[in-house]
């Protein structure tokens, strides 16, 4: 491959193509995911944060495996200004998402001030807005399953974790 392929402006596929993709991916692979949360982050997780605008690879805007107090959080999704805007916290696929796993995600956004919290399994996707005295119900900006739905609505649900988005100040309503 010369220079000008790497760099041509070859469009991205969408975030549809991707989660089009994804849903391939978990059909195919789900007994290989199902207890795998590094195999569901790279597979899925990766693939879904990279076609939102995500670059995983810049430790400028996405810290992977980011330690604090003695926790691992996931990934800490940073504004172009180095704040950081929220935390995602990862399970394997199939794994059941629990309370304890919210408070997880929101105990991590807490402690590092993140504005917004995110908790997916590569299939549940689900975020929320940190907001002082307000139960997490109320606060929610995601809440979708990659695997049932029209793909254009998943798509237009997931894009509120886009970094412009996330980086405006009325995500939620």
């Amino acid at each position: 491959m010369v220079d000008d392929e790497l760099n041509s402006e070859a469009p991205m596929p969408s975030l549809e193509q991707k989660i089009r993709e994804t849903r391939k991916t978990l059909s195919d692979h789900i007994e290989y995911l199902s207890g795998n949360e590094t195999a569901t982050r790279s597979l899925i997780v990766d693939v879904i944060l990279t076609a939102l605008g995500w670059n995983v690879r810049d430790p400028k805007r996405v810290r992977l495996e980011h330690r604090a107090n003695g926790n691992k959080i996931d990934y800490i999704l940073l504004s172009t200004a180095g704040n950081c805007l929220a935390v995602v916290e990862a399970k394997a696929a199939n794994q059941g998402i629990k309370d304890s796993d919210r408070r997880q995600a929101s105990g991590y956004a807490a402690e590092i001030g993140a504005r917004y919290a995110v908790l997916t399994n590569g299939i549940r996707w689900e975020s929320w807005e940190m907001v002082p005295q307000t139960p997490r119900k109320m606060s929610i900006i995601v809440e979708v399953n990659l695997t049932t739905g029209e793909i254009s609505q998943i798509a237009q649900y997931l894009r509120k974790l886009s970094p412009s988005v996330l980086e405006s100040k009325n995500l939620i309503h």
